[in-house]
């Protein structure tokens, strides 16, 4: 292990972006918190998608840095714009909330919609959502089954309950309540919401 540490720091100091993620996540692991920051955001800083996530979420939830909604988002949607699904419905949610960008209902579909095309379980039910609401869209509650049903098919326990939901009140399908139960013991199981 002192061996492959030694390379890694090497390739860090070196630029490598993958080993600079690496150190980082063994710094984070001991616990040090600002060696792992500063390592992660040089990473990020050359394009590194899982450290700039990491970023994201340190300035979203303030771990080891003042919270920086508007920080989160900028790193957010630099792992969003080259493709990352997980990124791309958390930059979907800020705009949804307006957290560190003005609330975008459309700009939030817009995220949600290029996740859930990769097929993130979370992008579906929040897209789902939007359908339902008629955030960002125009209400749709067949279109908003048809994401809801892929989220939930995916075990999203969101969405599973809101599958029972919907079949309960016959919203964007036949009222069912047998398929309802069904739905509702699925969402359950996944445990409290």
């Amino acid at each position: 292990m002192a061996e492959a540490l030694k390379w890694i720091r090497i390739a860090a100091g070196k630029g490598h972006p993958n080993a600079q993620f690496d150190l980082a996540s063994m710094y984070s692991a001991k616990g040090d918190t600002t060696e792992a920051l500063k390592w992660y955001r040089l990473a990020a800083e050359q394009g590194n998608v899982g450290a700039q996530i990491i970023l994201g979420f340190t300035f979203a939830l303030g771990q080891g840095v003042p919270k920086d909604s508007a920080e989160a988002v900028k790193w957010y949607r630099m792992a969003a714009e080259q493709g990352d699904p997980t990124a791309q419905n958390t930059l979907g949610v800020a705009y949804d909330h307006g957290e560190g960008v003005p609330k975008d209902s459309a700009q939030a579909v817009k995220w949600y919609r290029l996740a859930a095309d990769k097929g993130e379980a979370d992008a579906q039910y929040n897209l789902g959502l939007s359908y339902y609401r008629g955030e960002g869209v125009s209400a749709d509650p067949t279109e908003a089954v048809k994401w809801f049903r892929k989220a939930a098919d995916q075990k999203q326990p969101s969405a599973q309950f809101l599958m029972g939901f919907v079949y309960s009140q016959g919203d964007g399908v036949p009222r069912d309540s047998t398929e309802a139960l069904k739905w509702f013991r699925f969402g359950s199981r996944a445990g409290p919401f």
